[in-house]
C-alpha cells in the first residue's frame, strides 16, 4: 500500500511545490530574496522526492534525504536565509506532503486509512531528522563563514599595519639624511645619528 501510495504521491510533487513555494512566499518575502525561484523550486523538488522515496524505503536503505538536507542547511546559510525559516519550510513540506498521502489512500484504498495512520509517526519522525540535519548544517555553515570572514579582516588589518610600518621606515630614512648643493655637481649630505650630525 505504502509503495503504491509513495509512486502517486512521486507524480504529483511538481503540484505539491508550486503549492509549497506559493504557501512560503505568503508568510516570509525573505524566501523569495534570499533565493532565486527557480533554485528554490528546483530544491523544493528535490527535498521532496528524496523524503517520499525515504518514506517508502526500507531502513537499511541509504538515506538520501539526510544528506540532501545537509546540502540544503550549508546553502541557506551561504544565502542568508534565516534558520527558522528553513525549518517552518521544511514542516511546511511535510505537512503537504501527508495530507496529499492521505488523500491518496482515502481515494484508492479507504481500508488501507488505519494502516496509514499507523505509520504517521514514523513520517513525522522522518521529517524531524530532515530538520535537525539541515539546522547542523546550517549552523555548521554559519560557523565557517564566519571563521573565513575572520580570517579576511586580520589578513586586511595585517596588511595594513604592514604598509604602516614600511612607510614609517621610508619617512625615517628620509628624515635621517639632508642634502644640499654646494654648487655644480657637488652635493654635502649629512646624517641624524642619536642627536649628532655625521657629513658624507
Amino acid at each position: 500500500m505504502l509503495l503504491t501510495a509513495a509512486e502517486v504521491l512521486l507524480e504529483r510533487v511538481p503540484a505539491l511545490t508550486e503549492q509549497l513555494i506559493g504557501d512560503l512566499a505568503k508568510h516570509s518575502p525573505l524566501f523569495d530574496l534570499a533565493v532565486p525561484r527557480d533554485e528554490h523550486w528546483q530544491q523544493i523538488s528535490e527535498a521532496m522526492r528524496y523524503g517520499i522515496e525515504a518514506f517508502a524505503a526500507r531502513r537499511s536503505d541509504l538515506r538520501k534525504d539526510l544528506a540532501y538536507a545537509e546540502e540544503l542547511g550549508r546553502r541557506r546559510a551561504e544565502q542568508g536565509l534565516p534558520l527558522d525559516l528553513l525549518l517552518y519550510a521544511y514542516r511546511r513540506a511535510g505537512r503537504l506532503t501527508w495530507d496529499a498521502l492521505l488523500d491518496i489512500v482515502t481515494e484508492d484504498e479507504p481500508d488501507a486509512l488505519p494502516v496509514l495512520a499507523r505509520t504517521a509517526g514514523a513520517m513525522w519522525a522522518g521529517i524531524e531528522q530532515q530538520a535537525a540535519a539541515t539546522a547542523e548544517a546550517y549552523r555548521a555553515g554559519e560557523l565557517e563563514m564566519r571563521r573565513r570572514s575572520d580570517e579576511r579582516v586580520q589578513a586586511l588589518l595585517d596588511a595594513l599595519l604592514e604598509g604602516t610600518r614600511r612607510r614609517a621606515w621610508r619617512r625615517g630614512r628620509r628624515r635621517a639624511w639632508t642634502c644640499r648643493s654646494r654648487g655644480g655637481t657637488r652635493w654635502s649630505c649629512s646624517r641624524w645619528t642619536g642627536g649628532t650630525r655625521s657629513t658624507g
